[in-house]
């Protein structure tokens, strides 16, 4: 019983030194967008992910996730090759729209990650899926359009697209 007690005590005081120790959303922004500047793209991905962690399930979150996707996506982060970057990059996408549905990073999250299956990742079908899925949960959205038109042509080559539609193709 007397164990009990003081493990109970322990992970009480552990619990609460944790709490008191982070910090504010902003002064993790702050930090990253410092080491963006500096370009130690790396240390920003590490700084952007604790904020996201710390502060799991806010706007704060999701838009550390969505750094850090753009991050990837540009290929900005060391030492990783084109396609892995890209695989990060829509991980976090995904991770964005899947678990932040009600953000309003969601709808371009899920419209980057449809884009980076169909264009660079080179999986048309899942790209489909992704562009239908985005079609059907944000039907107003600005970029709806694009959407469209993506999924027309997803799979096809600039030529395939440019032959498509000439006005010889159209008749």
């Amino acid at each position: 019983m007397k164990y009990s007690l003081k493990l109970i005590i322990v992970v009480f005081m552990a619990v609460v030194i944790a709490a008191c120790s982070s910090k504010p959303a902003e002064e993790y922004k702050a930090e990253a967008k410092k080491e963006v500047e500096l370009k130690n793209y790396s240390k920003a991905v590490k700084i952007y992910d604790e904020l996201a962690d710390v502060h799991s399930g806010s706007k704060d979150a999701s838009e550390a996730l969505l750094e850090i996707a753009k991050l990837y996506h540009s290929k900005l982060v060391d030492s990783l090759d084109e396609k892995t970057s890209y695989k990060k990059a829509f991980s976090y996408y995904e991770k964005i729209y899947l678990e932040y549905q009600n953000s309003a990073e969601a709808p371009n999250a899920l419209f980057m990650a449809a884009f980076l299956q169909g264009n660079e990742l080179n999986n048309p079908e899942e790209a489909k899926k992704l562009y239908k899925l985005f079609i059907e949960k944000y039907p107003n959205s600005e970029m709806v359009n694009s959407a469209k038109m993506e999924l027309e042509n997803v799979g096809l080559t600039p030529e395939e697209i440019l032959k498509k539609n000439t006005p010889e193709a159209q008749k």
